[in-house]
């Protein structure tokens, strides 16, 4: 929760100040309710696309690991406990994020507090984990195998 608090701060801030007053304002003008949506819709698609750039580029850069979960100690390995590839982690911060979001309450988030090996959607659907990165090569001894 925590890498994801600060990894939201990171994307967020600079696509509000960049972006949110101009499309908020341009919204506001029009001072229909369908512009207020249309607006808040195009935010959030903006947002969408820059968090996805931003986990894809650190997720998949040497260090396996964003910002936010650089700070917590943990990085993204695939089944063997390694370095995924890019394709995982593209599937894994586009279609497994969307597939994952889109499930009322967060359940695809949730679901990963049940299982022992703590994998939320996004992560089933890319063969991919997070874990500490102390226990990398530890992670899928018993999970894959």
């Amino acid at each position: 929760i925590i890498a994801t608090l600060i990894d939201s701060f990171i994307t967020g801030v600079p696509v509000f100040l960049f972006f949110g007053f101009g499309i908020m304002g341009a919204a506001m003008t029009q001072g229909t309710a369908e512009a207020m949506i249309g607006g808040l819709f195009i935010l959030a698609l903006v947002l969408a696309v820059v968090s996805a750039i931003y986990a894809i580029s650190m997720e998949a850069s040497s260090k396996q690991a964003t910002w936010g979960k650089m700070a917590v100690g943990a990085i993204v390995v695939d089944k063997d406990g390694g370095k995924p590839g890019f394709g995982a982690i593209v599937l894994r911060n586009t279609l497994g994020r969307f597939g994952t979001n889109i499930i009322p309450f967060y359940i695809g988030y949730f679901m990963g507090l049940a299982r022992q090996d703590r994998r939320c959607l996004h992560d089933l659907i890319a063969g991919t984990m997070v874990c500490e990165k102390s226990t990398r090569n530890l992670a899928y001894e018993s999970t894959f195998r």
